[in-house]
């Protein structure tokens, strides 16, 4: 108490000092210590770098020179657009009452391929304190006590459409080298990465008054597809640890002779050895809730957040039979992706298509930020002004607890009496030339397709009859293969990176609705166990398996290409086909 009653708070803006890499993270620091408040932190205007993480807030304690220091730490992780030198500005807080601000600094950015030839070899704690093994100090307990994965969620409760963001890190205070062996299983939700595993997040956390370095392996924001228990898998590394044995005395060593492999050429020779352990995150149990009925509206889709909605017409004056769009645009934060279009109300002169959808959100930010774009496509054959009423928009405000609805302005359209690409035009110009060609080719189109739509009746009719009024044709009782693959067929058309979610989503959906596959069933072990009992034949039940794997493979490390999506996604409607015809079959 002596030492926090006369040593005066600092508050320091800490940033690196060699040059960061253009294009690569690294983080900078606002340092509180001494101080038993920090409140009302205000953050500068950064320019110049992308914000990929904070501020991530720790609290803790050093031993300094004057006895214990409580210390506050505000962390934010950036990346450098492009190289030069930038100030980046102090931070304000309210430190045990009195407002401060912390230092301004200065950053270099530099390129990867001018570092390299500057001739500087940049080494950080290449040999950190806990590098030495001292000669009472078991070898195994020592990377137990400094070398360990977490995982955290922000909630284990949550309505469907709502967040829950997971994130794993890793904690080291030791020279070490881990390679994921194992990503975590996220079935049942919509998983958008934060921080993916190629962003090489690391920053400082003190943890029992030792600094550790943590590296963010992975931070997701998952979204439920539906109510239920589900889990978060584990997630396993495996991790190589070397030591200096310089110190440590033959005869009390207490080394499982197996557990390390060959040295490692770091400067000291045969007393360095390397040890090999696996660490492994427990499953998370995670609750998902129905959203309320009360309130409800037949036009509420899902979307949960906080939205708005705005229309146009791109040309609300055609021609007859000329396309015109309706353009529906969604904005607002929340469950963006799993928006549906909202429904519109057409006049039945006019036809209509079903819309493309496009999304753009920052994925960085929870819930996602941004926007969802349906174009309806349509045309009107009969000439008049026509208005299209408001478009509504439902979706559940979380923050609020309640269903809100909101619409558009109504749409006026004319379509005029003139045939779009002039196809009656020559008619029209000489009334009394029955037979012209053009003429002539119209009516033949409008014969043979009278045909063609007699013949297509007769043989429904046919076909109908033969069928027994008994059975119901599976369609009617399932949803259908194409609807099912829509979403992953459009992102793939538009080479969107959710590809390889949207399929995976859409295999699982599949089967929850031939199997009865749902909430935390969804699982490889019960999916292979319920095709067995289905008598799926062994080779269909491991296509699946790998199907999935593959999907995952692609979605966690982001290796993909053009022709991976549509190969792809030929394999998994091709396995739709084939176990709907087993279902058939039983």
């Amino acid at each position: 108490m002596a030492t926090n009653l006369y040593a005066q708070s600092t508050f320091e803006t800490v940033v690196p000092r060699e040059p960061v890499i253009s294009g690569e993270s690294f983080r900078i620091q606002y340092v509180v210590k001494n101080a038993t408040k920090v409140e009302q932190f205000k953050a500068p205007t950064i320019k110049n770098f992308r914000i990929v993480s904070g501020p991530d807030i720790y609290k803790g304690s050093v031993v300094g020179k004057n006895g214990l220091e409580y210390m506050t730490n505000i962390i934010f992780t950036l990346v450098a657009l492009e190289e030069g030198r930038y100030l980046v500005g102090g931070a304000t807080a309210r430190i045990d009452g009195g407002l401060k601000k912390s230092n301004d600094a200065f950053i270099n950015v530099t390129t990867k391929e001018a570092k390299s030839l500057s001739g500087k070899n940049v080494e950080i704690d290449s040999f950190p304190s806990d590098f030495n093994v001292g000669t009472d100090e078991n070898v195994m307990e020592k990377i137990r006590r400094n070398l360990f994965l977490r995982v955290s969620v922000n909630k284990k409760t949550s309505f469907v459409g709502e967040p829950v963001v997971a994130e794993f890190k890793l904690y080291s205070r030791l020279e070490s080298r881990s390679e994921i062996i194992k990503n975590p299983g996220f079935y049942g939700f919509g998983v958008h990465d934060i921080i993916g595993l190629g962003d090489k997040v690391s920053t400082t956390e003190m943890i029992d008054g030792k600094p550790f370095d943590v590296h963010t392996v992975r931070k997701v924001q998952l979204y439920a597809l539906q109510p239920g228990n589900f889990t978060i898998d584990a997630m396993e590394l495996d991790n190589r640890v070397a030591f200096n044995m310089q110190n440590l005395e033959k005869n009390n060593q207490e080394i499982v002779e197996n557990m390390y492999g060959d040295q490692l050429n770091m400067g000291k020779d045969d007393f360095i050895e390397t040890f090999e352990m696996a660490l492994r995150t427990p499953p998370v149990e995670i609750k998902i809730k129905p959203l309320p009925t009360e309130g409800v509206t037949p036009n509420f889709n899902g979307a949960v957040g906080k939205f708005n909605i705005t229309g146009k017409i791109d040309k609300d004056n055609l021609q007859k039979n000329q396309e015109g769009k309706l353009v529906i645009t969604i904005r607002g934060a929340g469950n963006i992706s799993q928006i549906g279009a909202p429904q519109v109300k057409w006049p039945v002169e006019l036809e209509n298509f079903e819309p493309a959808a496009q999304e753009n959100f920052d994925r960085h930010q929870v819930p996602l930020v941004g926007t969802k774009t349906f174009e309806f496509p349509f045309v009107g054959n009969k000439p008049g002004d026509y208005i299209i009423p408001p478009v509504e928009f439902t979706f559940y405000n979380i923050n609020r607890g309640r269903y809100e609805t909101i619409q558009t302005l109504p749409f006026s359209i004319k379509i005029t009496n003139e045939r779009f690409g002039g196809a009656f035009s020559e008619a029209n110009k000489n009334p009394g030339n029955k037979t012209s060609p053009g003429t002539l080719q119209n009516w033949l189109l409008v014969i043979s397709g009278l045909v063609l739509l007699s013949l297509l009746v007769f043989f429904l009719f046919k076909r109908k009859k033969s069928i027994p009024a008994v059975r119901e044709p599976a369609a009617e009782t399932h949803l259908s293969i194409a609807d099912i693959l829509k979403p992953a067929k459009e992102t793939m058309e538009r080479n969107d990176p959710v590809f390889y979610n949207k399929l995976k989503d859409a295999t699982w959906i599949y089967l929850s609705d031939r199997l009865g596959i749902t909430g935390s069933n969804q699982n490889k072990e019960i999916l292979k166990s319920t095709m067995e009992e289905k008598g799926a034949d062994p080779v269909l039940i491991n296509d699946i398996l790998e199907l999935l794997k593959q999907c995952e493979l692609h979605i966690y490390t982001g290796a993909a290409s053009t022709n991976d999506e549509t190969f792809l996604f030929s394999q998994v409607e091709t396995f739709m086909y084939k176990c709907d015809r087993l279902l058939d079959q039983a």
